[in-house]
């Protein structure tokens, strides 16, 4: 059982390494601007806020 459960960890810690460490690539679809704002529209997001 200890096992198991050990190994179901260390997944879970390779799964959130995995996703923290990717670099995504942010394509920018479209944008606008009115005047006083501009908006831009992206098929992806950066997961960290240290990535934008």
């Amino acid at each position: 059982m200890r096992r198991l459960l050990v190994s179901v960890i260390f997944l879970l810690l390779i799964f959130a390494s995995y996703l923290i460490i990717r670099k995504p690539h942010v394509s920018v679809i479209d944008a606008h601007y009115d005047g006083n704002t501009a908006q831009v529209i992206v098929d992806e997001l950066p997961f960290l806020k240290s990535k934008k």
